[in-house]
């Protein structure tokens, strides 16, 4: 429609302009020229009331546009601040999650934030007249109400609250540790006292020839694997058969007894010597071919 309106426009001063020039030329052209001159100018003047009408009718369209996405569109609800006590009044410790949010719709307000206290719990933080008040959670309920007076305050409680979270579990861990070690210092004291009772009744069943049974003194400590039998001179009376027999009955005793209490594998090997009340070799066990060498 603007293009019409510049054609006409355009025509109209031409047509007119040549009017003008066939009124002082006489060349019979002149009731031509200005009837063209007038049907020109009726175009342009018709555009251009035709463009004004649609111009106010997209106006008005795009008013009523506009009026009508202000009905259609909802109000947003206002946020408001509550005070201290209005929360406090509707929060309280040990109520559901679900009872706390549809308290904190009741009031009309949203969490300011979250913060961590540690050990997967949250405290839910709302902004207030006051302050703040911060709600503790675990998902569940809410186990404790809190109020401060600035946001750093809230910070601060959730870094202290991860502390006192870091230092139970590390006390935990520890008490965890010393209870563990305590069963297992009892439950090696009890091997203990079970292998020297054996070891007693053993020395009291030999009639006087064995006057002890301890650890290797020169074996690397912990091992428990190698043990000497302490003899007295009743053993230098006996024959060569009569030693090594007894030699191999109460060596692999003693290594029966100390595999039952624990101390060594079942499947690993216990060294057991034989010496005298001066620590003299009396008879060593042959680590290859098995049985004992006598050797005094």
């Amino acid at each position: 429609m603007n293009f019409l309106v510049i054609v006409g426009f355009l025509a109209f001063i031409v047509f007119l302009i040549l009017t003008i020039i066939s009124l002082f030329k006489k060349n019979g052209k002149t009731k031509r020229n200005a009837l063209l001159t007038v049907g020109a100018f009726v175009v342009w003047i018709a555009c251009s009331a035709n463009v004004d009408t649609e111009k106010t009718t997209v106006t008005a369209e795009t008013e009523e546009m506009k009026d009508f996405d202000k009905k259609a569109k909802p109000k947003k609800e206002k946020e408001v601040i509550p005070t201290n006590a209005q929360v406090l009044g509707v929060v309280k410790k040990d109520m559901t999650f679900d009872d706390y949010n549809k308290a904190k719709k009741e009031l009309k307000v949203q969490s300011e934030k979250n913060v961590s206290l540690g050990n997967g719990n949250l405290g839910s933080v709302i902004k207030t007249k006051e302050g703040y008040v911060v709600a503790d959670t675990d998902g569940e309920k809410i186990f404790g109400v809190h109020q401060f007076k600035t946001e750093a305050e809230v910070d601060k409680y959730a870094t202290d609250s991860i502390a006192k979270v870091e230092q139970a579990e590390t006390a935990k861990a520890e008490a965890q540790k010393e209870k563990e070690k305590a069963e297992k210092e009892k439950e090696a004291k009890t091997r203990a006292d079970s292998l020297q009772k054996n070891f007693d009744e053993l020395i009291k069943s030999s009639n006087g020839v064995i006057v002890g049974i301890i650890e290797n003194p020169y074996a690397p400590e912990g091992t428990n694997d190698q043990w000497n039998v302490i003899l007295s001179d009743a053993w230098y009376n006996s024959q060569e058969h009569e030693k090594e027999r007894f030699a191999e009955t109460v060596g692999g005793t003693v290594e029966s007894f100390v595999k039952g209490a624990g101390l060594v594998e079942m499947e690993d090997s216990v060294i057991v010597d034989f010496v005298d009340t001066y620590n003299k070799a009396l008879a060593e066990e042959r680590i290859i071919m098995g049985g004992y060498k006598i050797k005094r």
